[in-house]
Order: structure tokens, then C-alpha cells, then sequence
């Protein structure tokens, strides 16, 4: 006899219809991700497949728990590093990168010397930015390529290690990223989160801080991109169970004075025995304060410092650096040799306004001291020392930079690099090294969080909508403890329609209340803010919560409202004539 059970339903996990789906805006369900990033790995699905998947999350975007099972879907493609559940606390930090960023070199057997364990996998550079392993295989001899296990004897006889990723670890984003390069997807959001997270979550952490450089020398240039990368990182960590702290610090010029790969080798060498450029110095001191307070090593921040400052100074982190470097092959004794020193000097007067990263960058690698293409062979004494920091006063001839490089090849790059900084007649204002620091992104809690979908479903039943038929309630959340509500209104003259975001919106800024925590949206079949509205809220709130209800079925969604627009226009980019 036949069942009278209904069948079940299958989801169509064919990789069109996924990428159909994403496309048009809706949301992957984990088991739609997970079945995605299998069948990338596995050869199903094509690479064509997984570039038109990764152009629609560029465009559309995804929210935290998209983010979350995509993080998860790449950690599960590959191995995780073993550790023991006795074993000293696990943490590690991630930088997006930026002209002179040597903190890693630093941070590594800084945090080993106060007994915690720092797997870091690190890259190579490429662009006008550098990369970890290259500044160390400045050091002769040292040693990058390691195999998981060998690896894992390294941080127990050390405490630290810096390796290449090898093709066991989150081999997904491996194969992403490579897409993600040729295919315009790089500055998107979630990929990026993923990507770094995958990785991360693969060494087995308690702990990560990441720091994500702002300004015209790293990979997002506007503060509020920065945030909004850095507080995804955050929440995505949280929900994969891995506390995470994000800094967001200044990239408008280059981190300390040494730019290049032996000769950042050396800055650190005099920040590790308590020398060297404060700034380089102070951030590195923020975000190991941050992973010693995080996994309970110290009790506050001021502990950690002075914990960290001993090391420092005392040189005890030092001796760690070197114990890493002979572990992994490296033969150091003092300060490695750099090319031929040009002085560049000041062509007037003035205060320095304005470095220009990128064309010192481009410099170098002009120069033999980064790549063009992977695989490109690189001389690790060609570097630049930077004298001047954004606000300092400059006089006339005097040293605003050294170049070192060959000196036949030096010196058709002195004008260029000159040009590279710029002097302003009127004092200017240095730049603040950390502009922001997230903890843990902010969530709504559960109360606030009902009140704001039920009124909202309140106020869809005032709707106005005689001509569409299609009735919208809105609800939002202020940060004084106010809800404001709207309902769409619509008028015979189609332009003077108000939607319901408007209104509620209008409602609050009436009220003054213009700082807000989140809003919700009632609507019959779960719509997002249509495209006026995007931008209209961006302007008050560019990284706004949105929590869209279904009234059809019930189904809640949650949005970022910078995921829908990422980037909206903005009054910076009005400029009057």
C-alpha cells in the first residue's frame, strides 16, 4: 500500500541554481554552502562556477551566519592543526597588510617569551605591499616550508613559529583566492572574512587579534570599509567559537621608518631589545595586551604592558626571536646587509602633509625588493628608511628618506621618491596610530529585539498601499531606548510615495534621535529595502542592522544594511565648487 507520507523536500544543490539564487539576492542555507565549497575541492564544481558564485556575494553580499557557515564550509575543506587541551593558551594575529608592517616578526616570540604558544601562517607579498615570509627569508637559511607535524614540533620546543600555508590547511580558500585575484571579487567582505577565519580556525586558536589597516596605503583606504571588514571578522570569530579583538590603525603612511624586507628585519631586531620606532613599538604593545587579556594570561591591560615591556627591554623577547629563526633554519648574528644608501632630501620647507604609499611601494619593487608576479626573484636589500612621519617639520635639505638599492639604479628613482612626500606650508596634524578598537560586535539584546519585529507588524497594518496592494511596517531602535515606526504610504502622483523606512525614520529624526541600534521590516514575502531607502538610512547609519520578517511564513532574516549598499554616496563625496 502506498505511503501516505509526504516526500521530503530536496534542495536543489545544483551549483546554477545557487548561484542563481545568491544572485538574486536570497539567502544560502548552510547545508546550500557546505554542499557549494564540496564540490569546488572535489572538481565539481568548476572554477567558472565558483568566480560567478564569488561575483555574487561581491554584489550582493551575505549576512553573519552566511559568513559564518562559509567560514566554517572552507575550515572543514582542509586539516586543523593538533594541539593538546594541556598545552599553554593558542593565539595568533592577522594584519590586511600596508607599507612597513612588521609587527608579526615582533608579536611572535614577543607573546612566546610570556608563555603562550603563536602558530602563524603567514604569506608572501604582492602589490606594493609586503609579506612576512619574504622579510624573513631575508635571513639566510630560514626555512618557510613545513609540514603540519613538523610544524607542531617547532611551537613545542619554541613556543612560536611563522610557515607558509602548505595545501593541507583550508585548501578551499587556497583555490578561492586565486579566483578571487582575476576576478574583481577581492574587496568583498564576507569573502575576505572567510577567507582569513578559515585559516585562523585551522591552527586551533584561543584567541586571535587582527589588525586592519586603514588609508592610501592598504588594501581599504576608507575608515568606514576598514570598520566594517573589522567588525565582521569579529562576529564571524564569535560565532565560530574563536574570541576575536580587532584593531583599526593608520595606514596613510608607512608603519615605523623601514620599508622593505631586510631592512624591516632589522627595525624589528631594535624593537625586540626595547629600541626602535615607538609606533611600532606601541601597536605591537596594544595587540599582544589584547591576546594576553583575552586568554587570561594577565588580568587587565596594565599587567600585560608592563608584562610585555620586561620582555622588551630585558631582551628576553630577543633571545626568543632567535631561538624561532635557528629552529627554522635562519643564521643571524646582528643586522643584515642593505644595498647602497642615497640620502633623498627636502626640496623646501614646510610640514609633511601627505606620503604617497603606493608610489614607494611601486618604487621597491621597480627596485628588485618585491614581486610583479609570484615566483619573481627579489634582492632583500633593497629597502627605504622613511626620517619623517605626517606633521613633522621639515626643513630645507634635510633627510626625508634613504634609499637603498643599487647605485646605478638608485638614482633615476631619487625625484620620484622625493615627489612621494608631500610639504605643506601650514602646520598639519599628525595621525592617530589606532582609530578604533572592536571587541565584539554589538547584538541587540532579545527583548529589544522581539519588541522592534512586533511593532513593526503593527505598523504594516496602517499601511497605506490602495495601489500596490503590497503593505510594509517599520520599527527602529534607538540607542536612547526609543522605537520609532513608519508604514509605507503611497499617493496617486506614484513619486510622492513614501516607503515605510522613511517614514519611521523621518519619525525618529523628528524626535532627535538620530543615532540608532537596528530596524525591522514586515513585509509579505520578506523584501529588503528597495534601493532609495538603502542610501537614505546609509547616511544616518551606513552599518545599520536589519532584521526583515516574512509575514507570509514567519521567516526572520538579518542583514547589514552595508552589505545591501556597500558603498553608498556619501556628504565626503560632496564637494562644492
Amino acid at each position: 500500500m502506498p505511503s501516505s507520507r509526504t516526500p521530503p523536500i530536496v534542495v536543489d544543490m545544483l551549483p546554477a541554481s545557487l548561484i542563481i539564487k545568491k544572485r538574486n539576492g536570497e539567502r544560502l542555507s548552510a547545508e546550500e554552502i557546505q554542499s557549494f565549497i564540496d564540490g569546488f575541492v572535489s572538481g565539481e564544481v568548476a572554477d567558472y562556477q565558483m568566480s560567478a558564485m564569488a561575483m555574487a556575494i561581491c554584489w550582493q553580499g551575505m549576512d553573519a551566519e552566511e559568513t559564518t557557515d562559509l567560514t566554517q564550509a572552507m575550515l572543514d575543506s582542509g586539516e586543523r592543526l593538533q594541539r593538546s587541551s594541556q598545552g599553554p593558551p593558542r593565539v595568533d594575529k592577522h594584519s590586511t597588510g600596508g607599507l612597513g608592517d612588521k609587527i608579526s616578526l615582533i608579536l611572535a616570540p614577543l607573546l612566546a617569551s610570556c608563555g603562550v604558544h603563536v602558530p602563524m601562517i603567514s604569506g608572501r607579498g604582492l602589490g606594493h605591499t609586503g609579506g612576512t615570509l619574504d622579510k624573513l627569508e631575508s635571513i639566510p637559511g630560514f626555512r618557510v616550508d613545513w609540514a603540519s607535524d613538523e610544524a607542531e614540533g617547532l611551537l613545542e620546543k619554541i613556543g612560536c613559529f611563522i610557515i607558509g600555508a602548505n595545501q593541507n590547511i583550508a585548501p578551499a580558500d587556497q583555490r578561492l583566492y586565486a579566483l578571487r585575484d582575476v576576478t574583481g571579487t577581492i574587496e568583498s567582505v564576507p569573502l575576505i572574512t572567510a577567507s582569513i577565519l578559515s585559516k585562523k580556525l585551522a591552527a586551533s586558536l584561543d584567541a586571535l587579534v587582527m589588525d586592519v589597516k586603514v588609508g592610501s596605503g592598504a588594501f581599504m583606504q576608507s575608515s568606514s570599509d576598514a570598520i566594517r571588514l573589522a567588525h565582521s571578522i569579529v562576529a564571524t570569530g564569535h560565532q565560530a567559537g574563536l574570541p576575536t579583538t580587532a584593531f583599526v590603525s593608520d595606514m596613510d603612511q608607512p608603519l615605523g621608518h623601514a620599508v622593505g624586507n631586510a631592512i624591516e628585519v632589522n627595525e624589528s631586531v631594535d624593537v625586540l631589545q626595547g629600541k626602535g620606532p615607538s609606533e611600532v613599538r606601541e601597536l605591537t604593545l596594544q595587540l599582544c595586551s589584547s591576546a594576553l587579556c583575552m586568554t587570561k594570561v594577565c588580568q587587565d591591560v596594565n599587567q600585560a604592558r608592563q608584562l610585555l615591556s620586561d620582555q622588551l627591554n630585558s631582551g628576553r623577547a630577543f633571545e626568543r626571536f632567535c631561538e624561532m629563526v635557528f629552529a627554522q633554519g635562519g643564521q643571524f648574528v646582528d643586522k643584515l646587509s642593505l644595498e647602497s644608501a642615497t640620502p633623498i632630501l627636502a626640496s623646501h620647507s614646510g610640514y609633511l602633509a601627505m606620503i604617497n604609499n603606493r608610489k614607494l611601494g611601486e618604487c621597491l619593487i621597480a627596485l628588485g625588493g618585491g614581486r610583479r608576479r609570484l615566483g619573481d626573484p627579489l634582492r632583500h636589500g633593497v629597502g627605504l628608511h622613511v626620517a619623517a612621519r605626517i606633521g613633522d617639520s621639515i626643513e630645507r635639505g634635510m633627510p626625508i628618506a634613504t634609499l637603498h638599492a643599487s647605485s646605478a639604479l638608485s638614482k633615476d628613482w631619487i625625484d620620484i621618491v622625493r615627489n612621494a612626500f608631500h610639504i605643506s606650508n601650514e602646520p598639519v596634524q599628525a595621525r592617530e596610530l589606532i582609530q578604533q578598537r572592536i571587541d565584539q560586535s554589538p547584538t541587540l539584546p532579545n527583548e529589544l529585539r522581539q519588541r522592534l519585529i512586533i511593532d513593526a507588524q503593527h505598523a504594516r497594518q496602517h499601511a497605506y498601499a490602495p495601489f500596490s496592494r503590497f503593505q510594509v511596517g517599520a520599527a527602529i531602535a534607538t540607542v536612547d531606548g526609543r522605537i520609532f515606526t513608519g508604514c509605507n504610504i503611497e499617493n496617486a502622483s506614484f513619486s510622492a510615495t513614501i516607503c515605510a523606512e522613511r517614514v519611521a525614520a523621518g519619525n525618529a529624526i523628528s524626535a532627535g534621535a538620530g543615532e540608532w541600534l537596528a530596524i525591522a521590516l514586515a513585509t509579505s514575502g520578506g523584501a529588503a529595502p528597495c534601493g532609495i531607502c538603502r542610501q537614505f538610512l546609509s547616511e544616518f547609519s551606513r552599518h545599520l542592522p536589519l532584521i526583515i520578517v516574512d509575514t507570509d511564513n514567519g521567516e526572520i532574516r538579518h542583514r547589514c544594511l552595508s552589505d545591501l549598499l556597500p558603498n553608498s554616496f556619501a556628504s565626503g563625496d560632496i564637494r562644492p565648487q
